[in-house]
């Protein structure tokens, strides 16, 4: 779950979907659906991003677009993440560093068709 500019964004793992809830009235205004589950969501300097993971595949950090179409994806050399924090501090050890998973981690940047 995330809080950005009056919303609460909260990740449906097993739906495979982001919900946009006005945190005044409770009121779902705006739904978002992957093709992998989501695992955590975040805002950083207004961008949504949302971690995703199943199928077998690597996971994925995602920078998503307003209609949900990922305009950026980090790959993750791991099979599943917990939660989502911005990219930028995922690689660093100290406890509350962003940290992804137990041991060193390397994330790369995939270039996605316009």
């Amino acid at each position: 779950m995330a809080w950005a500019d009056g919303y609460l964004w909260i990740g449906q793992c097993y739906g495979a979907r982001i919900h946009k809830v006005d945190a005044t009235t409770g009121e779902v205004v705006k739904t978002l659906t992957s093709d992998r589950f989501v695992t955590g969501v975040t805002c950083v300097d207004g961008q949504l991003w949302h971690a995703a993971a199943g199928d077998d595949k690597p996971a994925e950090l995602r920078r998503l677009g307003a209609d949900g179409t990922p305009e950026e994806v980090l790959s993750v050399p791991v099979a599943m993440i917990a939660g989502s924090r911005p990219p930028a501090t995922a690689a660093s050890g100290a406890p509350g560093s962003g940290k992804i998973a137990p041991g060193p981690t390397q994330v790369r940047r995939l270039k996605l068709p316009p």
